[in-house]
């Protein structure tokens, strides 16, 4: 078994055929050109309470970059995003609108 290296690097999602390469590196591009519907779960628990550009909770930029970079390999993909609602910190809708986020 070949171990893949992976960093993160704070910035913006690589885009068009970099983004293809990452996915493909990341051994999941075909699967997402076989899929219909991808999930992402932004876990926005704190997102009542912090505005996104503190980097406590996702920031809505991030999320559109992520969507940008899944569409480079598979433009006809349908992505949802959603979280689910916290005892403490509110409802899930709440947070989505606090956050920008539709």
């Amino acid at each position: 078994m070949s171990m893949k290296k992976i960093a993160y690097v704070a910035g913006n999602a690589p885009q068009g055929a970099e983004a293809v390469a990452l996915w493909e590196a990341l051994g999941v591009a075909e699967k997402l050109r076989q899929s219909k519907t991808v999930f992402i779960k932004l876990n926005l628990c704190a997102a009542q309470r912090y505005d996104s550009t503190t980097g406590i909770c996702v920031r809505t930029e991030a999320v559109a970059d992520l969507v940008r970079s899944l569409h480079a390999v598979s433009p006809e993909l349908k992505i949802q995003a959603g979280d689910s609602d916290s005892t403490g910190n509110g409802f899930a809708h709440d947070k989505f609108s606090h956050q920008g986020l539709q």
